[in-house]
């Protein structure tokens, strides 16, 4: 376990953040000191994979703005919510027919609707695939054809024989898998050109992704084309280098979002990954009537 991060207030440590890190290189070997070898449940990480399953299928009628809106975790912004309703009509599929709830249970937010739930878009492509495939049951159980492939296409990247499974905050599967075993997945993935399809997508419409502020939407705003980001629930962020073919894995213990994202831009500085204060990222902690009274800081880990 690593000190990733301390929170202070009035120039004086309040809080502590622990957690575990990863890196694949482009073989997908672990990097000797990031080797933390935990596992955890991989939550919305794997999101280009569901993705790329689905996509098997869709083809061109999953592209751009809504293969892009297939791997987010939205923040319910007016675009993202409009593209959700367009793919909805596009691929004739009413709201009720996504399992995905109507609220959130990390936050008790109860939705307008099933889109403005952040895994609407997955929800969406994975019931038109078995809409345009003639697939019957319920796509959300595991025994599913789709969730089938998606299995096997885990243990495909992560080479791994066996993989544990739950259930996601959505209702889908989610499996579990070492921070080391999700890295190399990344890894394996970033050679393939229906992923390289994906990653370079997702680049093009950053902004939908998840939502401003955000590490993973600010990364690929900031520096285009160079990585491909996605946050997990629960502390989980998995990055890719798509010029190097690296893949970093950071898993913070309490979950806190605010704090992974400063500790991820602290790795990457790091890794010399990007330069020392590139990435733009507000480590301010406010209190209710919007006074700095303290910070986020990212710790020297490696």
């Amino acid at each position: 376990m690593r000190k990733l991060a301390i929170k202070t207030r009035s120039n004086k440590t309040e809080t502590e953040h622990y957690g575990y890190l990863a890196l694949c290189d482009s073989k997908a070997k672990p990097d000797k000191t990031l080797c933390d070898d935990e596992s955890f449940f991989v939550r919305s990480c794997i999101k280009p994979i569901q993705a790329k399953i689905c996509k098997d299928i869709l083809k061109d009628d999953l592209k751009n703005e809504f293969l892009t809106m297939s791997v987010a975790s939205h923040l319910s912004t007016e675009q993202q919510i409009s593209l959700l309703e367009k793919m909805l009509e596009n691929f004739d599929i009413q709201e009720e027919d996504l399992y995905c709830g109507l609220s959130s249970t990390s936050n008790k937010k109860v939705f307008k609707s099933k889109i403005y739930h952040n895994c609407a878009g997955k929800h969406i492509a994975h019931i038109a695939a078995l809409k345009k495939a003639k697939l019957e049951g319920n796509y959300f159980d595991l025994q599913h054809k789709i969730q089938q492939d998606i299995y096997k296409e885990l243990i495909q990247l992560s080479e791994k024989e066996n993989i544990e499974t739950g259930l996601d905050g959505c209702g889908l599967p989610t499996f579990f898998l070492s921070l080391l075993e999700l890295a190399k997945s990344f890894s394996n993935a970033s050679h393939q050109e229906s992923y390289k399809e994906i990653f370079t997508t997702v680049n093009r419409y950053p902004h939908l992704i998840s939502g401003t502020g955000r590490f993973d939407q600010e990364l690929m705003v900031q520096f285009p084309d160079k990585f491909f980001s996605k946050s997990g629930a629960d502390g989980l962020m998995i990055i890719v280098n798509l010029e190097t073919h690296e893949s970093l894995v950071i898993k913070v213990l309490d979950g806190e979002k605010r704090v992974k994202d400063i500790v991820a831009k602290k790795i990457l500085e790091q890794l010399s990954w990007i330069k020392r204060d590139s990435l733009q990222l507000d480590d301010t902690i406010y209190n209710s009537i919007g006074q700095a009274v303290g910070k986020v800081v990212g710790l020297d880990c490696l």
